[in-house]
């Protein structure tokens, strides 16, 4: 991996690239520990191999207070603060859900989709289709609802954190172009940041001066994770030659669930420490997030003895987890999952970050969950058992 990227940025002129900088990766003694799930969380069987239902009717979801959002098969989706959601279907048509009422977006069958992926407003969505050799891509916008078709020779691509920046990878001459394309201006055109002899890499857009180049992860060939500033032009180690390599960043980048040689751990990128969950499930089947709490202050008024409570964020993880804890450890991670070898069945955990306390929040059933948004009082995802939307109401 360091061979391609040493050999980059061959327009920036700059011979130092900060390689011997930070790594991030601490693993120092206190940062250590494990977070365990409570005991009794392994109470499934063996995982599944076949894939029941797929776009046929509705599938029985055995978690409470669970509710299929729409009939329709679902390849990726977007949900805003009021619970509308927009979702795009395997084969590149784009349905708006309001309630219970439905409305296409977008009739056009684009036939294989590869990839899309959503602005981080949810205005609009980058999608890849057709011969996965020499693929064609094209931004929709919701709002106007036409097509605006991509003529760069696209890789990877990443939204930004905020606005509708898009960060992207494209073919060239003799090398990758990295660079950025400000959509929320109709008349503006893709700008070349640099260039990379790099290939197979996707793209994570997790702070405004920050995008992350990631190798696809294979328990076969070591991946590695670089983190490129727009402003300094330069590239930094991540995470560097693992196997089995996969994973979540957290909004704002501080955090990483990393999945790598079959184990399962929380990176605090920002204080540089590491804990290592006892538990086993795929970043794919996990989401960041916050909670609202309440806690008491010692700040009190004079005419009052009672103390004041003050909401705090604390941050927290939702996860899809195998009822059967050691489904996971009997196959090739991540490449027999992408490969649908077999399916899981799946309860929901949350984990609070500060402390590692673990609560469960739903006894799972035939649910495989990836793609977990939450929403309010509503966990957004997709079941690879039907490839449909569902949402958990949260209590």
């Amino acid at each position: 991996m360091k061979r391609y990227l040493l050999l980059g940025l061959l327009t920036l002129g700059v011979l130092g690239l900060i390689l011997g900088g930070y790594y991030l990766r601490h693993r120092g003694g206190n940062g250590g520990g494990q977070v365990v799930l409570p005991n009794g969380s392994s109470t499934g069987g063996g995982g599944r191999t076949d894939e029941i239902n797929k776009g046929g009717g509705s599938l029985e979801i055995l978690a409470q207070n669970s509710k299929l959002v729409i009939a329709n098969l679902v390849r990726n989706y977007f949900v805003d603060e009021s619970g509308n959601v927009i979702l795009i279907q395997p084969d590149g048509q784009i349905v708006g859900v309001a309630g219970k009422e439905t409305m296409v977006l977008s009739s056009a069958d684009l036939g294989n989709l590869i990839e899309a992926a959503f602005s981080a407003d949810g205005k609009m969505i980058l999608v890849k289709f057709g011969d996965s050799r020499y693929p064609q891509t094209s931004i929709f916008d919701i709002g106007n609802k036409t097509w605006k078709p991509v003529d760069l020779k696209i890789q990877s691509a990443a939204w930004a954190p905020r606005g509708r920046e898009l960060g992207y990878l494209a073919r060239g001459n003799k090398a990758a172009v990295l660079g950025t394309w400000d959509l929320s201006q109709s008349k503006t055109k893709p700008k070349e940041v640099t260039t990379l002899h790099i290939r197979d890499m996707d793209l994570w857009w997790v702070r405004p001066e920050e995008i992350l180049l990631v190798q696809r992860g294979s328990h076969e060939v070591e991946s590695s994770v670089w983190g490129f500033n727009w402003t300094k032009k330069t590239l930094r180690p991540v995470f560097e030659d693992q196997l089995g390599l996969e994973t979540l960043w957290s909004e704002d980048g501080s955090l990483a669930l990393e999945m790598a040689g079959g184990q399962l751990n929380l990176e605090d990128l920002k204080n540089g420490s590491s804990k290592r969950l006892a538990f086993l499930t795929l970043p794919s089947k996990c989401a960041f997030d916050t909670e609202i709490i309440k806690t008491a202050t010692s700040t009190a008024s004079a005419s009052s003895k009672k103390a004041k409570t003050v909401p705090a964020v604390e941050k927290i993880l939702l996860c899809a987890v195998p009822a059967d804890a050691n489904q996971l450890n009997g196959h090739t991670l991540p490449d027999d999952y992408y490969k649908k070898t077999f399916f899981t069945e799946d309860s929901f955990y949350k984990i609070r970050l500060a402390d590692g306390a673990i609560s469960k929040i739903f006894e799972g059933g035939t649910i495989d969950a990836t793609n977990l948004k939450r929403v309010g009082q509503k966990l957004f995802f997709i079941n690879r058992y039907d490839s449909k939307l569902y949402a958990l109401t949260l209590e």
